[in-house]
């Protein structure tokens, strides 16, 4: 599936997908398999995208490769706000932080 979305994804971009002109100016229809189901929770919702949580966050060899796999898109900060406070209390341990370090040259 993940390639199918990067691809999808790739479609939009160079502008190949179908354009809906009838409903507005740049309007495309998403595919309903990756659209949120009305009638499911929010929570049912995550469990969707981060299926086997327990098993795969507490796996030290896969754990960061399942999270950055794994993507939520959203049209507002806010709901992205309440997708991630959720998501971090169903956790079974405590957050992990990573932090990055970027080296910059200045010319």
């Amino acid at each position: 599936m993940q390639k199918q979305f990067v691809d999808y994804l790739l479609k939009i971009g160079e502008e190949k997908e179908t354009i809906h002109e009838n409903i507005g100016e740049d309007i495309i229809q998403l595919p309903n398999e990756i659209i949120f189901d009305k009638n499911d929770t929010i929570v049912l919702f995550i469990s969707k995208i981060f299926y086997n949580l327990n098993k795969n966050y507490t796996n030290d060899q896969n754990y960061v490769d399942y999270i950055k796999d794994r993507i939520i898109l959203t049209s507002t900060n806010e709901d992205v706000d309440n997708i991630n406070e959720q998501i971090i209390n169903i956790f079974p341990e405590k957050a992990k932080e990573f932090l990055l370090k970027i080296k910059m040259k200045f010319i």
